[in-house]
């Protein structure tokens, strides 16, 4: 869990720099952030970081949250979503925008919004698209050099960016219960299909046991000689770099990775790869590297590492003898190659449940998934000293909501013609209050709501 001064944060990352970050608590985690990206470029072809979901740990950062706790305006965050947009500008430099957003459980917790993780992702998808074309404008990106940037204009860089925040607090508050970001229905058939590529055990940096879906030679840029043992050096390059991620997360950024996911654009393959992290115990993390549906690969990544948690094998520290992860080997044997469930989470405890039987049937406590409850705690908000920009917004937020609310309801009845008019009524306030991501985001969408009501 972390306290947030805001449910939504953005950040700049130049080469190997925090250009900028909104919290100073979120310069860890793109610092992280790094690790992944780098992952993505150099190892994987055709591959493009889009996203990491982490869950900040309290226990590991100690100290820091006792400070936390002496600001007022406070968000509890369990689960963040991170985003990436990466943009490169006419002097060949690039940077990648980043975007915040807390769970679709945060958000109903915190009493922010009512999204399902679909609606989430649609939502932020449509945000740091918005937010990325927005920094362009902001800091006349196409036509500037990071690189050859006086100290003079780093600082305004920064008083640039931090306006742009201003505008991104004020414009999420809308946003965030916008329940229609995206107008296309979600593709049908394989929503909730997971295939595997690759799965581990691993204890810190060594693979303690692996498997392979498939063929995955051509998956990374390094060459593999012929004569060389593929899937063993792959393994070892694989588990090299993704321990590498796993061990900053808890050291740096004191925090928990769960997943990373990798745009992959190429001749070849294209589509959304996922890379789920979960703690087993004693140091030892269960990774997939999986397509499909993420929804489907979180529960069942969950309820297979606790399954692995009932293992003695598991109950030591790892001392370089694999003949004792047999059992191991053979619960990531028996993993079927792909899995559906329609967001059914015990359908995917009793897969994982089947897996550990087979191996142990004596065991009669085999299979069984620990439920963890997570503390839901609303923190009443005090007043601050607002400036006239949020003093404005203040004036007109409750008139935005209930636009907004009325656009939902449209949306839900397909009644695209009223939807659109609502659309252009908050995209008319948001100009008026001199809201440039606001006003962009809904003009956006007021574009796409008629074009598709004159279909």
């Amino acid at each position: 869990m972390a306290l947030r001064k805001q449910p939504v944060n953005v950040g700049i990352l130049f080469e190997d720099n925090v250009l900028y970050s909104s919290d100073p608590d979120l310069r860890p985690v793109l610092d992280l952030a790094k690790f992944s990206i780098s992952f993505a470029k150099n190892l994987v072809r055709d591959a493009e970081l889009s996203e990491l979901v982490h869950e900040p740990s309290m226990a590991l950062q100690q100290g820091d949250v006792e400070k936390t706790n002496v600001d007022g305006k406070l968000h509890l965050i369990t689960q963040e979503h991170v985003m990436f947009k990466f943009i490169t500008n006419r002097a060949g430099e690039t940077v990648a925008v980043c975007a915040t957003y807390p769970s679709s459980d945060d958000l109903k917790a915190l009493d922010i919004a009512l999204l399902t993780p679909q609606q989430l992702t649609n939502q932020a998808s449509e945000f740091i698209e918005i937010l990325s074309k927005r920094f362009v404008d902001a800091v006349d990106f196409m036509n500037i050099s990071i690189a050859a940037y006086t100290q003079a204009q780093k600082l305004e860089l920064y008083e640039v960016m931090t306006h742009l925040f201003e505008e991104v607090v004020q414009g999420s508050q809308v946003i965030l219960k916008d329940d229609y970001a995206t107008i296309e229905p979600a593709p049908p058939g394989d929503a909730g299909t997971c295939t595997f590529l690759f799965a581990s055990a691993m204890y810190g940096s060594v693979p303690c046991a692996s498997r392979f879906f498939e063929n995955m030679d051509g998956f990374f840029r390094v060459r593999i000689d012929a004569g060389s043992d593929a899937p063993s050096v792959i393994e070892n390059l694989i588990s090299a770099q993704l321990s590498t991620i796993v061990t900053t997360s808890l050291s740096v950024a004191k925090t928990i990775i769960r997943s990373v996911e990798l745009q992959i654009k190429g001749a070849v393959r294209e589509g959304v790869i996922y890379i789920t992290f979960y703690p087993i115990k004693n140091n030892y993390a269960l990774v997939f590297i999986a397509k499909g549906s993420p929804t489907t690969l979180r529960f069942f990544t969950e309820a297979t590492a606790s399954v692995l948690a009932n293992l003695p094998a598991l109950d030591d520290r790892f001392t370089g003898d694999l003949g004792c992860f047999d059992q191991v080997n053979q619960i990531l044997k028996n993993i079927p190659a792909s899995i559906e469930s329609q967001d059914k989470e015990l359908d995917l405890d009793e897969i994982a449940e089947d897996l550990y039987t087979e191996v142990l049937v004596d065991d009669e406590t085999a299979g069984k998934t620990q439920k963890k409850e997570k503390e839901k705690d609303k923190d009443e908000e005090p007043e601050e000293h607002a400036d006239e920009s949020e003093l404005q917004f203040n004036k007109i937020k409750n008139k935005l909501f209930k636009l907004q609310s009325e656009l939902n309801s449209a949306m839900a009845s397909n009644n695209l013609k009223a939807a659109a008019k609502r659309a252009k009524e908050i995209w008319n306030i948001a100009v008026k209050i001199k809201n440039k991501l606001l006003a962009m985001y809904y003009e956006n969408k007021l574009n796409t709501l008629n074009a598709h009501a004159k279909q």
